[in-house]
């Protein structure tokens, strides 16, 4: 049986943001597809997602600096996997205010 293709999008809700802001990952699957969505850093899990039409997952544990996103569909009996085009999540640093500011 040939399982239909299926393409992954991915949204960031705030880019940049800033070290220790939450940000969350929406990741939507075509064709339908149910099951699990995987959120990486680079090669790193970061997080999963079910598929409950879209896939999310929120942290605000990336550090300062580039990250690339991607989320990786599992595919099911009836659909392939696919993973999204990478998203560079920009985290800046975040600096103390000088007082009398």
């Amino acid at each position: 049986m040939t399982k239909g293709p299926t393409t992954t999008t991915l949204l960031s809700s705030v880019n940049p943001s800033n070290a220790g802001q939450s940000v969350t990952f929406t990741a939507t699957v075509t064709s339908g597809a149910m099951g699990t969505v995987t959120f990486k850093d680079g090669d790193t899990v970061i997080g999963t997602g079910e598929l409950a039409s879209p896939a999310t997952f929120t942290t605000s544990a990336l550090a300062a600096g580039e990250h690339t996103i991607t989320a990786v569909y599992e595919g099911d009996d009836n659909y392939a996997t696919s993973t999204s085009a990478p998203l560079v999540q920009t985290v800046n640093s975040t600096l103390a205010t000088p007082a009398g500011f």
